[in-house]
């Protein structure tokens, strides 16, 4: 049965080893009554096999794998950002208020964790370094890996520059 379980969590693991991918056009030139808002998954050897379903007001925009961002358009007004999950207690949400003309980045962090692997009768403790990019705006769920960090306009236009560029 435990072998079952971790086979189960092993394929769940490995399918998010694909890349980014949006459901809405990338790169179009925004109107002045729409935020631009950019979903950031920073590059990090935790994230290498994780992809994150991202919602946008309960809708789905895309899928983030480490190293990549899409955008998204929106009204001005208030939205909710997601990161939805296998098992719904570890989703992590944010909500903000948009101003129509801006652009605004978030970064989904993976929190730093220890696993404990045993070889040869001993268990050790293995650390896993997480990411910290930005300011924390959500709390950082115990059951989550990663939590939602807002940057300014200067540190998302520099990030981006350093991430792969949606299609």
């Amino acid at each position: 049965m435990i072998r079952a379980i971790w086979l189960a969590l092993a394929c769940a693991f490995l399918a998010g080893c694909v890349s980014t991918s949006a459901l809405e056009p990338q790169g179009a030139a925004r109107s002045a009554q729409q935020a631009r808002i950019y979903l950031i998954f920073p590059d990090s050897w935790a994230g290498k096999f994780a992809r994150y379903n991202i919602e946008i007001d309960d809708k789905p925009v895309g899928k983030l794998a480490a190293g990549s961002y899409i955008s998204v358009d929106r009204p001005a007004g208030r939205h909710k950002i997601a990161i939805k999950w296998l098992i719904s207690v570890a989703d992590v949400a944010h909500e903000f208020h948009a101003v129509a003309g801006r652009n605004y980045y978030f970064v989904f962090n993976i929190k730093s964790s220890t696993s404990a692997v045993v070889s040869g009768g001993f268990v050790m403790a293995i650390p896993m370094p997480g990411t910290s990019v930005g300011r924390p705006v959500t709390e950082r769920n115990s059951m989550a890996g990663v939590y939602i960090s807002q940057l300014d306009d200067a540190a998302g236009q520099a990030i981006l520059a350093q991430l792969t560029k949606p299609q």
